[in-house]
């Protein structure tokens, strides 16, 4: 009951305070407020400076409050809620930077260029929150910032993508170019049509003209340990293009069956 006694005694006062000063002063109109619990002009609204606003003050009848840093009220010229507050019908000008959002203060700004959408009385602000316009510009707002999420998780699983297969090509590639390079090797001593060298195969040593058998498949240099059959001992790496396949008679034993000294 008390509350709406006192929005009685506001709207009264309000309507009161209006009609005065537009009477005594037609600049007022061009004079618009903020609403409550903002810390901007409304849209079209322009910022006074300390000076604009003593004039403003002035011309609206309100009383002059000075210049403080306040760092509770919103920044820049400011004025009371009628009914709102002990200092009723007081302006005055936050030089602190950034300010904070009020419920007794409200900002007072120049009609800008174009008008204002936010059109009231210098001395009776609106008690709503937000505009129709406003309203629509947050929500195109978030839109757009939907918008551009989307993009970003788009274009990283592009990138992704595009990484993979990177790689993958970059694995075919290295492949084919081992492949190529095994293809290149020269043919064993002995000619083209000869195959390399298998475990068991029994092969002739060119350079110490040794016949024996290989032991081992190669290493990944394709060198191979062959056991010679003369004294079955075991070489050391020979490279694949010291040996030649050998098919006589002569090698009729199991390399298997002859053990290395």
């Amino acid at each position: 009951q008390q509350q709406q006694q006192q929005q009685q005694q506001q709207q009264q006062h309000t309507i009161t305070t209006a009609t005065t000063a537009t009477t005594a002063s037609p600049q007022a109109s061009k004079y618009v407020v903020g609403t409550v619990s903002s810390v901007d002009c409304p849209q079209g609204g322009e910022d006074l400076t300390s000076a604009d606003c003593q004039s403003a003050a002035s011309t609206l009848g309100l009383q002059w409050g000075g210049s403080a840093s306040l760092p509770e009220l919103p920044h820049g010229c400011i004025k009371t809620i009628s009914g709102t507050s002990n200092a009723e019908d007081t302006a005055k000008f936050n030089s602190y930077e950034w300010g904070e959002p009020s419920t007794i203060w409200v900002k007072l700004c120049k009609k800008g260029k174009h008008g204002a959408y936010h059109v009231q009385s210098a001395l009776s602000p609106s008690t709503t929150t937000a505009e129709p316009e406003e309203e629509e510009e947050s929500n195109s707002t978030e839109e757009k910032h939907g918008h551009r999420k989307h993009a970003a998780i788009a274009g990283g699983v592009i990138a992704g993508v595009v990484l993979v297969l990177i790689i993958v090509v970059a694995v075919v590639v290295r492949r084919r170019g081992a492949a190529a390079a095994d293809e290149k090797k020269e043919p064993l001593a002995g000619g083209a049509a000869e195959r390399y060298p298998m475990q068991g195969d029994y092969v002739l040593v060119i350079s110490l003209n040794r016949k024996g058998y290989v032991t081992a498949p190669p290493d990944e240099n394709w060198k191979y340990i062959i056991t010679f059959e003369d004294d079955n001992t075991v070489s050391d790496l020979l490279p694949y293009e010291d040996l030649q396949l050998v098919d006589d008679g002569a090698a009729a034993a199991d390399p298997a069956a002859q053990p290395a000294q």
